[in-house]
């Protein structure tokens, strides 16, 4: 984890003691849910860890901490010359992103017992460390597969939905932009779109504000 997201951690976790103390506790969300419901084949599972922190009466800070199976959605260029991220069964591989994002949520006005929230962050998203490419006819007989790195981003995230009581709906969108994926030759097979959109169901643990 690079030194900079390190010192933003531990920077945004100091100021959470006092205050926690007082009328605006810290509290922990755990969410989990699904991506890719628009594409069977790209359907993959989540689960977020997020420390929160209400500084007012509609703000909430956080830090969410992600793991995310399959987000990859990878475009092949020519499937007549190659396999990409593919096995002999012609079956895609598994794929994941761990995800490191500070958050902002704005709470709206409450109706009857739901509260709306909008909210965004921009974070860092690591992701699994190469995909597999191959030539279907291999110009030299000793060619094999290739491991094409996918390189760890910057990320925006965007959700909004509803909380009552302790539990908590929403929807988010996580944007990374598409990779290109080169050879060692440079020849571009195609690109790898780490974007994804979920849907999500969770709980909030800790004490309500107290006014």
């Amino acid at each position: 984890m690079p030194k900079s997201l390190i010192i933003l951690t531990l920077l945004f976790f100091c100021p959470f003691r006092l205050p926690a103390q007082e009328s605006n506790p810290t509290t922990l969300a755990i969410e989990t849910g699904l991506v890719g419901l628009f594409d069977a084949e790209r359907l993959g599972l989540f689960l977020h860890l997020e420390p929160k922190h209400r500084f007012s009466k509609n703000g909430v800070i956080g830090l969410r901490i992600g793991i995310t199976l399959n987000t990859q959605t990878i475009e092949n260029y020519d499937s007549f010359q190659f396999i990409v991220n593919r096995n002999e069964e012609d079956q895609r591989s598994d794929n994941g992103v761990i995800s490191v994002v500070p958050t902002y949520d704005h709470y709206l006005k409450q109706v009857n017992n739901f509260r709306p929230y909008v909210g965004a962050g921009v974070g860092y998203y690591i992701s699994g460390s190469y995909v597999e490419a191959s030539r279907i006819v291999p110009v030299d007989p000793s060619e094999g597969i290739f491991e094409i790195g996918v390189n760890n981003q910057v990320g925006l995230l965007l959700r909004g939905g509803v909380e009552s009581d302790k539990l908590r709906l929403g929807i988010e969108y996580n944007f990374m932009p598409k990779t290109d994926l080169k050879l060692p030759d440079s020849t571009i097979v195609g690109t790898v779109d780490k974007s994804y959109l979920g849907l999500s169901v969770g709980v909030k643990i800790g004490k309500k504000r107290t006014n």
